[in-house]
């Protein structure tokens, strides 16, 4: 038994307990940039220290120098950054809930199948800390081989048997099973057709098509999703830290950048009006350091007069 076992037997505890500080505080190991292949290892619904919501992943690489290692990072859940959310779950090849609710379950599923992923892992430097993130590049097989996303069950398929009931019943050649969807569209706009002409079935079934069909509309096109609006605070977060060079991850949400720019002080002299206020409505007026007083000059003294002189001695007078 060595000499130090015993003292180190009883940091037991304060050890186990400093491997979940570690994995939040420094992500696990800072392996290089680049991209890798990788297995998902874990992902839990967690509330970060802020109280904002988020997924925490690992990701085990499978292969290359840093085989072994272990990277971690986290997928933030709020209001402006449910997009994420939506763009992993797909990527590895998953469903989107309909109800945000279960989500948590959701991500108990993605666990267990434990899907292989290629990674591209990125360093965000902040202070004397170096974070991994990571990024998820598409989904791959137990060979790396490109697994195509599960196709979104909202997405009709192209019914090729309506398209040959209907040329059947109206003479429309070059229309077949193979027949590609580009091919039935040539074949039908072959012919003039018109809404009195046809069933309302057959008119919406051209009509899908891209056929036109006189004194029929075109179904209105679904508009399309609008972009998630950005705070517009944490966009000047982000502009400040890009004109500071603080690094910060796209993620970030407010309260993350606040803690990034609270690291450092900043000469008033050296901001402009706009960086002054975002600092103040950031709480982070302390941070604004002012000049140091510059010290008045002493003014020019009057130079004191002279006292007179003594009088120069009368000349003494000569006897007669």
């Amino acid at each position: 038994m060595g000499e130090y076992n015993e003292a180190l037997e009883k940091m037991q505890g304060a050890y186990e307990a400093s491997e979940k500080e570690y994995a939040t505080t420094f992500g696990g190991e800072v392996v290089d940039e680049g991209v890798y292949t990788a297995q998902l290892q874990s992902a839990t619904m967690k509330t970060s220290s802020q109280g904002n919501l988020m997924i925490r992943r690992s990701h085990l690489i499978l292969e290359g120098d840093w085989e072994g290692s272990v990277v971690r990072d986290n997928v933030m859940i709020s209001e402006d950054r449910l997009v994420y959310v939506r763009r992993w779950i797909e990527m590895i090849g998953f469903q989107c809930p309909v109800q945000l609710s279960e989500l948590e379950g959701m991500v108990e599923d993605i666990v267990k199948a434990a899907p292989t992923v290629e990674i591209a892992v990125k360093h965000n430097i902040s202070g004397d800390i170096t974070y991994c993130n990571v990024y998820v590049n598409k989904l791959l097989d137990g060979e790396g081989a490109e697994v195509p996303a599960q196709q979104d069950v909202t997405e009709e398929a192209f019914d090729i048997g309506s398209y040959i009931s209907l040329a059947n019943t109206y003479s429309v050649e070059g229309v077949k099973e193979d027949s590609s969807e580009d091919e039935v569209l040539t074949a039908f706009n072959e012919y003039g057709w018109s809404k009195d002409d046809l069933d309302p079935e057959e008119a919406d079934l051209l009509l899908a098509l891209g056929v036109e069909v006189e004194g029929a509309e075109a179904p209105e096109e679904a508009p399309a999703e609008e972009a998630p609006e950005v705070d517009p605070i944490v966009e000047k977060a982000q502009e400040f830290c890009i004109a500071q060079d603080i690094k910060y991850d796209q993620d970030d949400d407010l309260d993350i950048l606040k803690e990034r720019v609270s690291e450092y002080d900043y000469k008033e002299e050296e901001l402009t009006k706009d960086e002054v206020s975002l600092l103040n409505d950031l709480g982070l007026k302390d941070r604004i350091k002012k000049p140091a007083p510059k010290k008045k000059p002493a003014g020019k003294k009057t130079p004191a007069k002279k006292s007179a002189g003594k009088k120069a001695p009368a000349k003494k007078k000569g006897k007669k």
